[in-house]
């Protein structure tokens, strides 16, 4: 989600799929949310990132595969719940 300094979303910036791109403003503040790895929270288990390039001013998103199978070991091994490994393959 992408917020601006005057409370409400910007236009087209609920983002889905594997990369979008959007424009920043100049002079306008942003609240930018791009994801996490791990605990997804929109039934993807993909990883989400953004990369924001400051001469052109925008900032794209990405999804992508990450060892899920590996995190979730590391998960158990570290006497988590198994719930939260578990998790990670659903997207919840």
């Amino acid at each position: 989600f992408v917020y601006t300094e005057k409370d409400h979303l910007v236009d087209g910036t609920f983002m889905t799929g594997n990369s979008n791109e959007i424009k920043i403003e100049k002079g306008v503040k942003y609240l930018i949310n791009p994801g996490a790895v791990g605990q997804p929270r929109d039934r993807s288990p993909l990883a989400a990132c953004a990369i924001y390039d400051s001469k052109t001013r925008k900032i794209k998103f990405y999804r992508m595969e990450y060892d899920i199978e590996e995190a979730q070991r590391k998960i158990l091994k570290e006497g988590l719940p198994s719930p939260l490994a578990e998790r990670l393959s659903l997207g919840i």
